[in-house]
């Protein structure tokens, strides 16, 4: 670790806070971004659709209210056309860009979640302890599917948020992934002090890493657990093994 990311880690174990992004930093170009459909909806729904988005969105070049817009698109029979070639973007587009996720996994011990997000094995894995007043207890499972789920834009936000967020392709299952989401929130995130159990060290950490870990957590207000992953002797693996526990100094 080194550079930003050495100051990323230092930043979550002194000062409690974790970065989350928007889906524009995602590795899967299909993550967060599933089609929708129009596909059964009724000019009324449509055009409450409308009403919603635009009150949020005003269409551009329109100084009268959102409701007169809305009544002159469906008198002149374009409503229907205006909703599938404009309000998809909007819905999907913009607020997705917007919308701010927390990706977490199960499993501590995959090797190839080491090898593509813990820097090939010398970087490090957090564990943390879900507590009623962390966004933590908040966290969703994600599912993994071989097709997109049926999304109709029709649907309520916690449907089609459940559908676009939290549906991903089969391929990343490995992954065990969990999700917290928040919208419209800074990307850093303060979580309680009590929340960080543990510290994992990737197999392959330097000592000029471990060091500086070891001391951050010395400095924290609570204590946590320093782990250690060790390559399996007998089969393609790596196994947990606790070192030490790390807290507070006695005074």
């Amino acid at each position: 670790m080194r550079g930003e990311a050495r100051e990323r880690v230092r930043d979550i174990l002194l000062q409690n806070r974790l970065f989350f992004p928007t889906r524009l930093g995602f590795n899967d170009p299909f993550d967060c971004r599933i089609p929708l459909s129009w596909d059964g909806a009724t000019l009324d729904e449509m055009e409450r659709k409308l009403l919603d988005v635009y009150r949020r969105n005003p269409p551009k070049g329109w100084n009268g209210s959102i409701e007169e817009f809305v009544r002159e698109q469906r008198a002149n029979g374009s409503i229907a056309e205006l909703a599938r070639s404009n309000l998809g973007p909007i819905v999907t587009e913009r607020r997705l860009d917007n919308l701010r996720v927390l990706c977490l996994c199960e499993r501590p011990d995959d090797i190839l979640m080491w090898s593509h997000y813990a820097s090939n094995h010398e970087g490090i894995c957090l564990e943390f302890n879900v507590i009623k007043e962390s966004y933590f207890s908040g966290a969703v499972r994600v599912i993994y599917a071989d097709d997109y789920p049926k999304l109709k834009v029709t649907m309520g936000t916690k449907e089609l948020a459940n559908g676009m967020v939290l549906t991903k392709a089969k391929h990343w299952a490995y992954e065990s992934e969990w999700r917290v989401l928040c919208v419209d929130e800074p990307g850093l995130q303060d979580f309680p002090k009590e929340c960080l159990s543990g510290v994992i060290l990737g197999c392959k950490i330097s000592e000029e890493n471990r060091k500086p870990i070891r001391e951050w957590l010395s400095q924290r207000a609570t204590f946590a657990t320093l782990y250690s992953a060790v390559k399996s002797q007998d089969k393609f693996a790596v196994r947990i093994e606790n070192t030490e526990d790390i807290g507070p100094p006695v005074m």
